[in-house]
């Protein structure tokens, strides 16, 4: 048992810290859950700590007062865990609890990945022997520095998408995430090739480039996601990424090109990569399909007209594009392991975007500045990440008089006619969610002033930190 010193008015008052007791940790649906009993009366909150296969413990979530359960939401399959709990008060920290392990069921590699393609875990420091490393700058002090590019195993990421002699780990988009279950996503291969991991800083994934915000430095980084994209070039050159997962799926059924066999599967209309921030006249272009692995047509040179596109379709399940007729024949060979779509022709040129994800147009109809001061607004308990946090749903930042106003239409709400921007204070932007997206988030203070999202549908990359301002954009 410690105790705390507490001095009121001259004299000195002893506070008791009593350990916490009884911690279980128990694996269920790819999330460990711990419990434990407050023996407390007097404690500003509790710190949970985790090793990973019995090596040093490390800080994982710091909770409020009365908490008896933590639940930790990223762990990965084969690896074993260790967790203890102390109670804290101020500067002062009662004994731990006693530990509790656990073992994730499966293989490393096999962990919950959420709606992600792959996933990589970040190795623990004693198991950075097996790494190379390099000194590096990070924030002005000299360390030593991991390239992050070690920790996605180029043969895994190949054997995954069935290619040789080339590197696919370009046709992803990457998300790190934190112990917590802080994530930060939407990097590109090249992006997430140039950070670095710094065991010394927090664990942290640092950036040296000016072009990659603060919000990507995670720290005590744990894994990285890979989530399957595809690259769509516009005309004037500027290229928008585009997750895959994140579009509907619809039955496909085709003939194949021998005419000797019916398929039937999931698939997304090529026409989906072509939305109106692409292009407003489709019909003005042809379309070039650019393989990972240089591969090209001999019967369509991979280039087709937007009549072919609209009857073509890109199945997931076997990473291939499929061209059709109106009988649901194939008329071109398919194409696999597609990177990129390029737009070809003198139709109408779009105007180029410098919006940090391509999603909007450089200029707002409407910004929003986050309040610094709450107390007008309602909030409510949210559960964040395993931890109960305070949250204020973002819908109310957004006033309904003003955009109405803007419409000069008050007979309803007009919010649903603008898509929105997240903006940190550090210039990050994330854009391009709908009224209906938007409306499900919250505002969480207390956790580093994060823009937090519950839905799953939401990639991580939309839980900007230190949310500043809000961007609406006309959605017409």
């Amino acid at each position: 048992m410690l105790f705390a010193v507490a001095v009121f008015a001259g004299c000195e008052q002893v506070v008791t810290l009593e350990a916490p007791t009884g911690l279980t940790a128990t694996h269920e649906n790819g999330s460990v859950t711990l419990t434990w009993e407050d023996n407390c009366d007097s404690e500003d909150g509790y710190m949970v700590e985790r090793n990973t296969a019995g090596g040093d413990y490390r800080i994982l979530a710091t909770l409020a007062e009365d908490t008896t359960t933590y639940t930790n939401t990223v762990v990965e399959a084969g690896t074993a865990y260790g967790y203890r709990v102390l109670a804290y008060a101020g500067e002062d920290q009662s004994a731990y609890s006693n530990e509790a392990t656990v073992t994730i069921p499966g293989s490393p590699g096999d962990g919950d990945i959420g709606s992600a393609d792959l996933l990589f875990a970040v190795p623990e420091e004693a198991e950075l022997v097996a790494y190379q490393s390099e000194s590096i700058t990070a924030d002005g002090s000299s360390a030593d520095g991991y390239s992050l590019a070690q920790f996605v195993d180029m043969d895994t990421v190949n054997s995954h998408v069935g290619l040789d002699g080339a590197d696919g780990r370009v046709l992803f988009t990457y998300e790190m995430l934190a112990d917590d279950g802080y994530s930060a996503g939407g990097l590109t291969w090249d992006q997430l090739s140039s950070g670095y991991l710094v065991p010394s800083s927090d664990y942290k994934a640092y950036f040296p480039g000016d072009d990659i915000p603060g919000n990507y430095a995670v720290k005590y980084l744990a894994s990285i996601r890979l989530y399957r994209k595809i690259d769509v070039v516009k005309a004037n050159g500027t290229s928008v990424s585009v997750e895959v997962g994140t579009l509907t799926l619809e039955s496909v059924t085709y003939m194949n090109t021998k005419g000797t066999e019916t398929n039937i599967d999931d698939g997304v209309s090529l026409t989906a990569f072509i939305t109106e921030d692409i292009t407003t006249s489709p019909g003005d272009y042809s379309y070039k399909l650019v393989c990972a692995d240089s591969y090209v047509s001999s019967d369509s040179s991979n280039t087709f007209d937007w009549a072919t596109i609209q009857m073509s379709y890109w199945i997931p399940g076997s990473d291939k594009a499929v061209f059709l007729d109106a009988d649901g024949n194939q008329i071109f060979k398919s194409i696999k392991l597609v990177q990129s779509i390029e737009l070809l022709g003198d139709g109408t040129e779009e105007p180029a975007d410098d919006n940090q994800t391509g999603d909007e147009p450089d200029t707002a109809a409407l910004s929003f500045t986050v309040p610094a001061d709450l107390s007008g607004y309602t909030s409510e308990d949210v559960d964040y990440d395993g931890t109960a946090a305070t949250g204020y749903s973002l819908d109310q930042l957004v006033s309904m008089d003003e955009v109405n106003t803007y419409l000069g239409d008050d007979s309803g709400d007009g919010r649903s006619q603008f898509t929105y921007e997240l903006v940190a204070s550090d210039g990050y932007a994330a854009s391009g969610l709908t009224w209906e997206q938007f409306q499900t988030g919250y505002l969480l203070p207390d956790q580093d002033g994060t823009a937090y999202f519950p839905a799953e549908d939401i990639p991580g990359r939309y839980n900007v930190k230190d949310l500043q301002t809000i961007n609406l954009y006309s959605a017409n």
